[in-house]
Formats: structure tokens, sequence, C-alpha cells
């Protein structure tokens, strides 16, 4: 018996966003009392898997099609990788198998048609949701933990951190790269590489003192902390930097992480280049300009908006069910 099962994915298609909360959820849960019992059940690459038991050490990874009950199923899914407003029904009736008490933990900016037997917890500040008790919204919720250790560097703003998660499409990488080689206070290139795509060899001058690459980091809050900008495509990194007070612009690689960096941009936290989708410097260039200008009160915004409190709240809801 299981207290908790996270029910999540993390491969080259969908990135490790998803796996990045829950073991984050996990590590805060197991916090709070050492004797839970935690599973997690998905298609997760190798390097995730290391991680996941380096953050939270010895842990069970579970096969869909053995026997086993729950107290509480955590669903970290999409329906549509390019949709997140899609619900992962095929999710929720699997979860059924094995626990009544089912938490959804939605990517998506609106939900509708949400089965009764289902929690839900989102975060996006589209400002459409259900009025649904089951459901628990808004940016208090942004699945963010800060370091207990704070302020490991002074911030510098002549470093830049590129964060585009799993995305392997090389002319989204050299726009941005080459945007970047045009600002001239940009001394110093960070490139956190995901570890769902490792491998991906993108071409840079890997010898330059201006570029430096990171990947398999226990722990992105230094370079959070440090950069005085950050670029990356959405997702869980987004709010993380948000609550790290470090100034953001988005660079969108699907239709929908364009759209919903237009939310945060509503909410005066992030500069958005848009959805690129083909060689684009000066697009990127603009942004990213309009982002160091204006970096210290995108800071200043990030910190009130995102206390990085919402993965405790997440799991102060969570506990409830076990």
């Amino acid at each position: 018996m299981y207290d908790i099962i996270f029910m999540c994915d993390a491969n080259a298609s969908i990135g490790f966003g998803h796996a990045s909360r829950c073991a984050n959820i996990a590590k805060y849960l197991l916090k709070s009392s050492q004797n839970i019992k935690i599973g997690f059940m998905g298609n997760y690459v190798l390097e995730v898997k290391k991680i996941i038991i380096d953050i939270l050490g010895s842990i069970d990874f579970l096969s869909e099609n053995k026997r086993f009950k729950a107290s509480c199923i955590i669903i970290d899914a999409l329906g549509d990788h390019n949709d997140p407003d899609i619900l992962p029904t095929v999710k929720f009736d699997c979860a059924r198998k094995y626990s009544k008490n089912l938490i959804f933990l939605s990517s998506g900016s609106v939900i509708k048609d949400l089965p009764k037997d289902i929690i839900c917890i989102g975060y996006h500040p589209s400002g459409v949701h259900s009025s649904s008790p089951n459901i628990y919204w808004g940016l208090k919720y942004a699945p963010t933990m800060l370091s207990e250790k704070k302020n490991f560097v002074k911030r510098d703003y002549s470093s830049a951190l590129l964060a585009l998660g799993g995305v392997n499409n090389s002319t989204v990488f050299d726009s941005v790269v080459d945007a970047l080689k045009e600002i001239k206070t940009i001394k110093e290139v960070n490139i956190l590489i995901s570890p769902v795509n490792h491998n991906i060899n993108f071409e840079y001058n890997k010898k330059s003192s201006y570029f430096k690459t990171h990947y398999n980091l226990k722990s992105v809050s230094p370079l959070l902390y440090k950069a005085g900008l950050v670029i990356a495509s959405f997702g869980n990194l987004s709010y993380e930097a948000l609550a790290h007070g470090a100034p953001l612009c988005l660079v969108g690689t699907k239709k929908f992480q364009a759209e919903y960096g237009e939310f945060l941009v509503k909410e005066k936290l992030v500069y958005n280049a848009g959805l690129i989708n083909k060689y684009d410097t000066k697009k990127i260039f603009y942004a990213i300009n309009k982002t160091i200008n204006n970096a210290k009160i995108l800071s200043k915004n990030g910190k009130s908006k995102i206390d990085g409190k919402g993965i405790m709240r997440q799991a102060a809801i969570i506990k409830q069910y076990i």
C-alpha cells in the first residue's frame, strides 16, 4: 500500500518539468513525515530516474500492469502535448484502478468538464477557470520552492541563463544565441541542458569563456539567483525564475507556450518574444532588450507575485488525502 503515487512522464517529447515538480512535492512531504511511502509511475529516461533518486533517495518506480493500491494518486500529465487545456482522461482512467483519491496538477490555462472525482490544482494566471470547490487555482500555487540557502551569489546583470527545456530545435537555439551576441552588456551565457535531452549537441563554441554548459544539476537555484537575464521557453523553470527574482524573457517553441506567455505579460512579470518557429534574431533581440531595460522592475514584480511557497501549498492539499 502506497500513501502517494505520482503519475507523470519525463522524456524527450514531454520534458522534465512534470517530474521535477512531482519530485519536489515528494521531497517536501517526506520532510514532514519520513514514513510516507511514495511511488512514481510513468515513462522516464534513465537520467531523470537518477535525478529523482538523487532528490528523494530510494524510490519505487512502478509499472501500470502491476497490482497495488494507494491512498492518493497525483496526476501531472497532458492530454495533448501541444494543448495543455486538454484533460488527460486516459491517465484519469488508469489512476482510478489504484485509488479513489485523485489529484490533477494542471498545466493548462482553463479547466472544462473536470470529472467530479478529480481534485485539480492549477496556477497559470489566465483568469479563466471553474469556481468548483474541487479546483484550487492561482499564482500562489505556482510549483516553486525556494532553496533554504538564499542569495548564493549577487545577481550579475552581465550573466544570462538560457534554459529552453527539452527543445531540440537548433533554429530556435541559434536564434537566441545570435541575438544574445548582439547584447554588448552580456558577458557570459550559462546554458542549462535538460536531462531529457542531454545528448543534444547544439553548435556553439564550448571552449569559449562566454558559454558555460550545465546539466543534471541537483538545484538550479544558484544559477537563478545569479542570472541578470533568464531566457526560457515557458514551463516550470519560468515560474522558478520569477520566484528567484530573475528577469525573465520568454521564447515560445510551441504555440501554447507563446499564448501562455501573454498571461505573464499581463501580470507585468515577463517580456515575451512569442512563437519562434524560424530563424529570427530581430524578434528575440527586441524582447531581450526590453527585459534587460526593465530588469529590476521585473525582478521586484516576480518576487512579489510568486513567493516560492507554491509547492508547500500543493503539498498541504495533498496531505488531506493520505
